[in-house]
Order: structure tokens, then C-alpha cells, then sequence
């Protein structure tokens, strides 16, 4: 039963039941204001008004209080999030071949990596070879007595590493 608030006069008993009251009352009001059990700013019953953007401080969200889902890629600032790295790979990259950034990237903005993918050196006894990368994704395979095919791969991340 809700607390209705009865004036007293100098010298009037105070029964126990409106002691109890209006305890219960206290007790009800601290309750609202305790995360745990609900306090919320929906705006009806007797939750708290909607708090806006301007009344909320700096980092006074945690990660705990986001709901999955909750946050979408276009409201995530540039720069900050995952959506701003790429990966392309090339599974088979000849001599001469350059291997292309992610989409939406620039050269720029990529480390490029290329390694062996298949090696035949014909039942050559002696052979090398060696496999180089530039800044531009241009591949260069040098090789003796041995072919080489390479995968190449471009990590890209906006703004560059």
C-alpha cells in the first residue's frame, strides 16, 4: 500500500502503523534509486525522465551496461573498430604479380606478406630461391634451377600502420 502522508499536529500519538508506513515509504524511494532492483529513466510510471546525450558524463558507460547488438558500424567513429583493418589474400601470386590492397584501402595503408606455395626444382640437386615484397605489393621471385609459385597476403588497417 502506497504511503499517503497524514499531517501530525504537536502532541498527536504516533501509531505504529504509520511509523511502518512511512518506513516502508523510505525504504521504497531508496529502492528506486538502486541500479539493482530497477531504477530506470523510462519516462512513464515512476521511473525517472529520459536522460539525454548531454546528461550522460564521459566513460560513464561501461561495456557490462551495452546490450549485443546494441551499437551498429555506422555509429562507431572512424578509426576505432575493427571495420577499419583488411585482409586480402592472393592464393597464387607469380614473379611480377602485385597483390591488391582490401577493398577500400590504399597501398599506403597495407604490410604486405608473400611466401612459398609450391616449389618444384625438376630433381635438382642444388637450387634456392627467395621471395621479396614491396611497399606496393609487387612481388619478386628470384629463383635457380626451381619454380615457385607464392601466396601473397595484404594487412591493411585506415590511416596506415
Amino acid at each position: 500500500m502506497p504511503f499517503s502522508h497524514i499531517p501530525k499536529n504537536p502532541g498527536d500519538l504516533i501509531k505504529s502503523e504509520d511509523w511502518n508506513d512511512a518506513l516502508d515509504a523510505i525504504a521504497d524511494l531508496f529502492s528506486k534509486f538502486n541500479d539493482a532492483t530497477g531504477h530506470t529513466h523510462s519516462g512513464s510510471g515512476e521511473g525517472g525522465p529520459p536522460i539525454t546525450e548531454t546528461g550522460i558524463a564521459d566513460n560513464a558507460i561501461s561495456n557490462a551496461k551495452i546490450q549485443d547488438g546494441t551499437i551498429t558500424t555506422a555509429k562507431v567513429a572512424p578509426g576505432s573498430f575493427a571495420r577499419d583493418i583488411g585482409i586480402a589474400i592472393m592464393p597464387s601470386v607469380s614473379n611480377g604479380a602485385t597483390i591488391p590492397p582490401p577493398a577500400g584501402f590504399t597501398p599506403q595503408e597495407c604490410i604486405f606478406f608473400a611466401t612459398a606455395k609450391f616449389v618444384s626444382n625438376g630433381g635438382q640437386l642444388t637450387w634456392s630461391y627467395n621471395i621479396n615484397v614491396d611497399a606496393t605489393g609487387k612481388v619478386t621471385i628470384g629463383a635457380s634451377n626451381v619454380g615457385v609459385v607464392a601466396v601473397g597476403m595484404a594487412m591493411a588497417k585506415k590511416g596506415g600502420w
